[in-house]
């Protein structure tokens, strides 16, 4: 287990807590640091050493409530029911652990 974790990355602070949840929010423009890489690959950095992951959801994928959230269902073909038609928000583990699930929009 591990302690808070703050970070700030160009208009960004994430917060990552023993809780597992992770925050995200805007920080003012006079406290932006920036040096080196982009801000993308250092949080990608970041964020790996923390085993936290991005769920790997596919359109066409079958809807599993396990993994994804149902935003919304679409008139779809016979084809795409019950599937993944469109990916609102990425979702993210931390080793075997949800720490939040896909949005999704599946097919009907």
């Amino acid at each position: 287990m591990f302690r808070s974790i703050a970070l700030t990355l160009e208009s960004f602070k994430i917060i990552l807590n023993p809780a597992s949840t992770v925050f995200a929010f805007a920080v003012p423009p006079t406290s932006r640091k920036l040096a080196g890489s982009p801000p993308s690959q250092k949080l990608n950095n970041i964020l790996e050493k923390y085993n936290l992951i991005k769920m790997e959801v596919n359109k066409e994928d079958v809807f599993d409530l396990e993994l994804h959230e149902a935003i919304t269902n679409t008139p779809a073909g016979k084809k795409l029911k019950g599937k993944i038609v469109d990916i609102i928000e990425e979702g993210y583990l931390i080793g075997e652990k949800i720490i939040r699930h896909a949005k999704v929009v599946i097919g009907s």
